[in-house]
């Protein structure tokens, strides 16, 4: 009996050793499940800061979450919360930098490539990063079902920024892109315009007067659009010697350009010369 209480006695120890060990393993979850818990509570405090317009508030909180935080969906929202925050705060250069790591992390998903795209060529431009912008939008072109008047004001985009750097040749290619592609009159007018611009600074008259003549002839140009081809048409026959034409053009211009008076002083010049 003895031996049979002594054998019971020394087997009781080892109860509390399974219960401290059981005890633990959830302390670990618990503490597991409180981390969790911490990274998207991140998120949803960062989300009332947003409410509350704390942008500076609302950055803190999710670069934080985003260290730690794993799920796809959840670190997605946490991005795009990031990069408003950081154009509310007017840090352009971090909102480049994010919307690039973006890129980087979501990089198989088309949709999501095409939406960071989208705001990556225009965050570089208000950050001043022109070819950085350019090369965000010709991806995005080359990489997205766009509608044809996106494309169209894209590849005008382009051509502008092309243009003021005097890059002739990629910004004559951009606004034919977008002359070919626009749905809209209008747009598709002001590359046309904008392309008979190029070949009149590059002596191409013959190209100009032919691109001109095509929004002259189109029914559905603007008035507006009109007067400023026939106004560039007059310029493009005075810087050929051809007076009486460049008259002509100018009073048909007259009636029709957004600014009567810079026709007028045209006219006159052109008079008095």
């Amino acid at each position: 009996m003895a031996a049979a209480l002594s054998g019971v006695i020394r087997r009781r120890p080892a109860a509390p050793r399974a219960l401290c060990a059981a005890l633990c393993v959830a302390l670990l979850l618990c503490a597991g499940c409180e981390r969790l818990g911490a990274e998207s509570s991140d998120i949803a405090a960062a989300e009332e800061a947003a409410r509350a317009q704390d942008w500076a508030q609302a950055a803190r909180l999710l670069q934080r979450a985003l260290r730690e935080e794993a799920d796809p969906e959840k670190r997605w929202m946490a991005w795009t919360l990031l990069v408003n925050a950081s154009q509310r705060l007017g840090e352009n250069a971090w909102e480049v930098d994010y919307l690039q790591a973006m890129l980087l992390e979501y990089g198989r998903d088309e949709n999501r490539v095409v939406y960071v795209l989208r705001r990556l060529g225009d965050a570089c431009r208000r950050a001043g990063q022109w070819d950085e912008a350019v090369a965000a939008w010709l991806r995005l072109l080359d990489e997205a079902e766009l509608a044809p008047d996106e494309a169209a004001a894209l590849c005008r985009r382009i051509g502008q920024y092309r243009l003021r750097d005097l890059d002739f040749e990629q910004a004559a290619g951009m606004f034919t892109r977008c002359a070919g592609t626009a749905s809209s009159a209008d747009l598709r007018d002001e590359c046309r315009l904008a392309l008979a611009d190029i070949h009149g600074l590059e002596k191409r008259y013959a190209e100009a007067e032919a691109e001109l003549d095509r929004i002259i002839q189109t029914p559905d140009a603007s008035p507006s659009i009109k007067g400023r081809a026939y106004f560039l048409l007059g310029d493009v026959c005075e810087q050929q010697a051809r007076a009486p034409e460049a008259r002509l053009a100018f009073r048909a211009a007259l009636p029709l350009h957004p600014n009567p008076p810079v026709v007028s002083m045209r006219l006159e010049y052109l008079t008095k010369k």
